[in-house]
C-alpha cells in the first residue's frame, strides 16, 4: 500500500480536529467587503428573511450554538456578530449589497444546511473576543441579488461561572428537551447532573462540568511498516488549582511522555492546558489499520475516565509524499508558497510526476504566480519537488483553500489529493534589528507590517557609536511615559548600558555593563540583564542588583528573559563559560533555569544535553510558551566559540505556566520554521499577541530576519523573510515592540 491512504487521512484531520467546536473567526476580518453604501445597481432590496435562533447567554470558552433555519440544503449560512445594534449600517456587496446594523461587524463562523434547511454553528467565544456586555448575531446567505438575511439575535454575556436559569426571550429557541427534567431547558442548564451541555468526549457529562478535557477527539498516526510517527494531545483542566493526570496504554506499540518526572503522570496548572506526546512504533507491525484507546484518569474525581481514540496506519514501505502543514499563516503582504515533494522510501526524489493546484474558492487578488490565476500545474523536478506561489493583494487578511491533485507522469490516474489551507494575518507594531553597516552597527526600526522601510534608530550612522544587543519596552517607562529601548554602546570602554527615547532618541538612563542579551518587565520598570550573573536595573530608583538564587560564583548566570506576570526571570546556567556570549568548549554543561524576579529558590525548565548549548530564552507574552535556542557546533574559523554566530543553532519552544515558574510538557523543535539544510536560526523574539516569532537566519548566505506563525496549539509555519530586513549587509537580533 501507498502513502495515498496516508495523505486522505491527514486531509481529513486538518484543520480543526474532528468533534471540537470551531472558534469564531474573532482574530480576522469579514470574508465579505463591507463598503458604507450599497451598491447603486441594487436599491432597497427585500430578499425572503432566514429565522435565527440563539444561545439564551454568552459564556467565555464553552459551546454555542446558533441556528439558521430557511435555507436550501447545501446553501453556506454565513453568520456575523458585533457588540451592539443600531449602528450605521454596514453593506456586503457579497450579499448583493443587504446591510447590517451590528457594529464593527466580524464573521462568526459558516455552516451548511441540511436536508431541512437548518444550519446550525457551534462557535467558542473567549474573554478577549467579547467588548459589550452583549453579543449581537445576524446570518446572511448568498444568492446574489435575492441574498436574504436573518433577524438580528442579542444574548447576554456572562463571566465564566455564571447560572443561566431563565429562558423567556423570545429570540431562544424553546422547543429543546429538558433531558434531566429540572424545569430548564438543556441549552439554559449551566451544570446539570446528567448532560445538557456538549459532551465532546462521550463520557455522559458535560464539558463545562469534567475536571478535564482533552483534545483532539481522535489522534491519528501514520508510519511505514519499521518505522515510528508521533502526535500530539493537550489535556484542560476546569480545576482552579493544579490538577494531576495520568495516561495509560494497552498496547505495547504505543507509549506517551507528558514531560512529568514519570512520562504517564503529568500536570495541568489550574484552569491551564497541558499536552503530550504520543509515539506510534510500527517496528514490529503489519501494513493495516491499528487503533488503540488511550485511558486517562485523575484522582479528583473517582469516576473521572476519559479514552483518547489513536488510529495508527501502517503503510507498506513505498512512495512518500510531504507537503507543508495545512494550518501555515504568513505575514499580509508576503507571498506563501506551496511544495509537494515526491520521493521513493530512500528518500529520493522522483521527477516527473504531474501536480495541480486550484483554488477553491476566489478571493479578490490571490492568484498563483506562475499563472496569474486560480489554477497553476507543473511537475516534479530532479529534486521530486514541485512549487506554487501565492500572491495575494498588500492589503489581504483571510484564508484561502487550495486543492492539490498529484498525478503519475503518463496517465490521468490520481496518485493523491488533498486540501490545504493558507492564512495571512496583519503583523503590528514595530520591529527594532541591528544591521551591519558603516564601518559598525545600526539599530533600524520599521514597522512590523512594512508599510514604510527601516529608519536608522541609534548606531553608527545615528552617532557615530556601534549600538547593538538590544530589546525594546513592552510598554511605556513610569518616568517619561513613553516607549524606549535598552541598548549597549560598545564604541568606548568599559561598554555603556542604555536606555532610549524612541520618540526624542535621548539617552534618559545610563550604567556601565557586558549584557549581550536582556528583557524588560511586563510593566515597562524593570530591565533584566547579565554580567554572569543575573541583575535587574530599576528604572525609576537606578538600582542595579543581582538577583539572590541566580548569582552564584560557580556557575555563569546569562540571557535574563521576564515572564509574562514578570514574577520569574529565565535564564541560561552554565558551568564552564567565560562570559555571557562565548561558550566553554565542554558545551552541554548548559540548561534553562527559573528564578523568582526578586530573588529565591531557582527551578530548572530544560536540562543539560551531552555536547548541546542551551541558551536565548524568551517568554510569549501571554504567558504560554518560552522559545529558545540549541545549538551542537558553531561557525568555523569564529574564535572563541560562541552562540552569536552558531551555524546550528536551533529554535525550539517548551510551554510553560503562567507565571514562567515550571514547564507543562515536553520540549518541541520548530521544525517547519527551521526548515531543512539550512544554517542558523537564532535570536527568537515574540510579537506582542504571540502569534509570530521572529528570528535571525543564515539560510540566505547571510544574516536576514524571518517571522513564523505559531499557532495556540504551537504548530509553526513555514518562515518567511520581511522585507527590507533581508539583504547583503546582514540584519541581525530582532526585537518586537507593541
Amino acid at each position: 500500500m501507498s502513502r495515498v491512504m496516508t495523505l486522505l487521512l491527514l486531509t481529513a484531520c486538518a484543520g480543526t480536529p474532528s468533534g471540537k467546536p470551531t472558534a469564531g473567526t474573532t482574530d480576522t476580518a469579514p470574508s465579505a467587503t463591507p463598503t458604507t453604501e450599497p451598491p447603486a445597481e441594487t436599491g432597497t432590496l427585500a430578499p425572503e428573511a432566514l429565522a435565527l435562533c440563539k444561545p439564551p447567554l454568552v459564556t467565555a470558552d464553552h459551546p454555542l450554538v446558533w441556528r439558521a433555519t430557511g435555507l436550501a440544503a447545501g446553501e453556506i449560512a454565513v453568520f456575523y456578530r458585533g457588540d451592539s445594534l443600531g449602528a450605521p449600517e454596514t453593506c456586503f456587496d457579497e450579499f448583493g449589497g443587504l446591510c447590517t446594523t451590528l457594529e464593527a461587524p466580524i464573521e462568526l463562523g459558516r455552516a451548511e444546511a441540511d436536508a431541512d434547511g437548518i444550519a446550525e454553528l457551534v462557535a467558542l467565544l473567549g474573554p478577549a473576543d467579547v467588548e459589550a456586555a452583549e453579543v449581537d448575531v445576524q446570518a446572511f446567505v448568498d444568492r446574489g441579488l435575492s441574498s436574504a438575511s436573518s433577524n438580528s439575535t442579542r444574548s447576554p454575556w456572562l463571566p465564566v461561572g455564571a447560572l443561566a436559569r431563565s429562558c423567556d426571550d423570545a429570540d431562544v429557541c424553546t422547543d429543546l428537551p429538558d433531558s434531566d427534567g429540572d424545569g430548564v431547558t438543556d441549552d439554559c442548564d449551566r451544570c446539570p447532573r446528567s448532560d445538557d451541555l456538549a459532551d465532546l468526549d462521550g463520557d455522559g457529562r458535560a464539558d463545562d462540568c469534567d475536571p478535564l478535557a482533552l483534545s483532539p477527539a481522535e489522534l491519528h498516526l501514520v508510519a511505514d511498516a519499521g518505522e515510528t510517527d508521533q502526535g500530539f494531545a493537550t489535556v484542560t483542566s476546569a480545576l482552579p488549582r493544579d490538577a494531576a493526570y495520568s495516561v495509560s496504554s494497552p498496547c505495547d506499540w504505543l507509549t506517551v511522555d507528558t514531560g512529568g518526572e514519570l512520562p504517564t503522570e503529568g500536570i495541568v496548572p489550574g484552569r491551564g492546558v497541558a499536552q503530550f506526546t504520543v509515539h506510534g512504533d510500527a517496528t514490529h507491525l503489519l501494513p493495516g489499520l491499528q487503533r488503540c484507546d488511550l485511558i486517562v484518569t485523575t484522582p479528583y474525581v473517582e469516576d473521572a475516565l476519559y479514552t483518547l481514540p489513536v488510529l495508527f496506519e501502517v503503510t507498506e514501505p513505498g512512495l512518500d509524499l510531504y507537503f507543508p502543514p495545512g494550518d501555515a499563516t504568513t505575514p499580509t503582504g508576503l507571498n506563501n508558497g506551496l511544495r509537494v515533494t515526491v520521493t521513493d522510501e530512500a528518500g529520493t526524489g522522483l521527477p516527473g510526476f504531474r501536480v495541480g493546484y486550484t483554488l477553491l474558492e476566489r478571493r479578490s487578488g490571490v492568484t498563483f504566480a506562475e499563472s496569474g490565476g486560480i489554477t497553476y500545474d507543473t511537475v516534479t523536478g530532479e529534486d521530486g519537488i514541485a512549487d506554487a506561489t501565492l500572491v495575494p493583494p498588500v492589503d489581504f487578511v483571510g484564508t484561502v483553500n487550495v486543492d492539490i491533485v498529484v498525478m503519475y507522469p503518463e496517465a490521468d490516474q490520481i496518485l493523491a489529493e488533498f486540501q490545504v489551507e493558507r492564512s495571512w494575518t496583519l503583523l503590528q507594531g514595530d520591529i527594532y534589528f541591528w544591521e551591519i553597516a558603516d564601518g559598525g552597527g545600526n539599530i533600524m526600526k520599521m514597522p512590523a507590517d512594512f508599510s514604510a522601510p527601516p529608519i536608522v534608530f541609534d548606531g553608527t550612522a545615528h552617532d557615530g557609536h556601534c549600538s547593538g544587543c538590544h530589546t525594546a519596552s513592552p510598554g511605556v517607562l513610569p518616568t517619561t511615559g513613553r516607549p524606549a529601548v535598552f541598548t549597549q554602546d560598545r564604541t568606548v570602554s568599559p561598554h555603556q548600558e542604555q536606555v532610549i527615547d524612541t520618540e526624542t532618541l535621548e539617552v534618559v538612563a545610563a550604567f556601565e555593563g557586558n549584557s549581550s542579551d536582556n528583557d524588560w518587565s511586563p510593566d515597562s520598570a524593570r530591565i533584566t540583564w547579565s554580567d554572569t550573573n543575573v541583575r535587574v536595573y530599576d528604572v525609576v530608583t537606578g538600582t542595579n542588583d543581582a538577583v539572590p538564587g541566580a548569582d552564584s560564583a560557580e556557575y555563569a548566570e546569562v540571557f535574563p528573559t521576564f515572564s509574562a506576570d514578570g514574577s520569574h526571570i529565565a535564564y541560561t546556567r552554565c558551568n564552564g563559560c567565560g562570559g555571557d556570549l562565548t561558550l566553554a568548549a565542554s558545551a552541554g554543561l548548559m540548561s534553562l533555569w527559573a528564578v523568582p524576579s526578586r530573588g529565591g529558590e531557582p527551578v530548572e525548565l530544560v536540562p543539560e544535553e551531552p555536547g548541546v548549548a542551551i541558551y536565548y530564552p524568551e517568554y510569549s507574552p501571554d504567558g504560554r510558551w518560552l522559545a529558545f535556542n540549541k545549538s551542537t557546533t558553531n561557525q568555523s574559523g569564529v574564535a572563541p566559540a560562541n552562540t552569536y554566530s552558531s551555524s546550528t543553532a536551533e529554535l525550539w519552544i517548551v510551554p510553560v505556566d503562567p507565571s514562567g515558574s515550571r514547564t507543562t510538557g515536553p520540549a518541541r523543535r520548530l521544525d517547519v520554521a527551521n526548515g531543512e539544510g539550512v544554517s542558523a536560526n537564532s535570536w527568537p523574539t515574540w510579537a506582542p499577541d504571540s502569534s509570530f516569532i521572529a528570528f535571525a537566519s543564515t539560510r540566505n548566505g547571510v544574516w536576514d530576519v524571518f517571522v513564523s506563525a505559531i499557532s495556540d496549539e504551537g504548530v509553526d509555519s513555514p518562515a518567511t523573510a520581511l522585507p527590507f530586513a533581508s539583504g547583503p549587509s546582514g540584519q541581525h537580533i530582532p526585537s518586537w515592540a507593541p
